[in-house]
Parts: C-alpha cells; sequence; structure tokens
C-alpha cells in the first residue's frame, strides 16, 4: 500500500531527525499534565481573565463573545479538548 509505506517513511525520518538532535524531553509528570483533560474551570478563568484587552483572535471573536455565550461554550470547550 503506497499510503502505509510513505506514512512509514515520513515515520522514520521523524524519528531519524529527533534521534539525532539533542532535544529536551518531557518528563514524567509534564506528559501526565499535558494528557489531562481540561477543567471547565480552568476555561472559564481563560475566559474571565486572560481574555482581557485582547484583539480578537483569527477567527474574529472578541472577549465580549466568549463572556456573553460562555455558560454555552464551556461544554463545547471541554468536549473540543478531549484527546
Amino acid at each position: 500500500n503506497i499510503m502505509m509505506n510513505r506514512s512509514n517513511l515520513i515515520t522514520d525520518e521523524v524519528g531519524q531527525f529527533l534521534e539525532n538532535h539533542n532535544l529536551p524531553k518531557l518528563t514524567q509528570e509534564e506528559t501526565d499534565n499535558m494528557n489531562r483533560l481540561i477543567s471547565i474551570k480552568e476555561i472559564e478563568s481563560i475566559i474571565n481573565k486572560h481574555l482581557k484587552q485582547k484583539a480578537p483572535g483569527s477567527d474574529g471573536l472578541t472577549r465580549e463573545f466568549y463572556q456573553t455565550f460562555k455558560e454555552q461554550l464551556y461544554q463545547f470547550f471541554v468536549i473540543s479538548f478531549k484527546r
């Protein structure tokens, strides 16, 4: 299968690149933290604190949009950020 062979080739190339460079690695604690689910509380914190005084993102949505629809958006974001 051509697609599988190409995929394996790319995977091998990436593996070789990573082996040839001394890149930092995540600790197990950092890996676990990156893989955990994002909580509604974290999403709420981002909307309430971190979006203050920010220009709209590439989607054009403003902080006011997120503030207005935050209750409807919380669950959407939790589901979207699941692995």
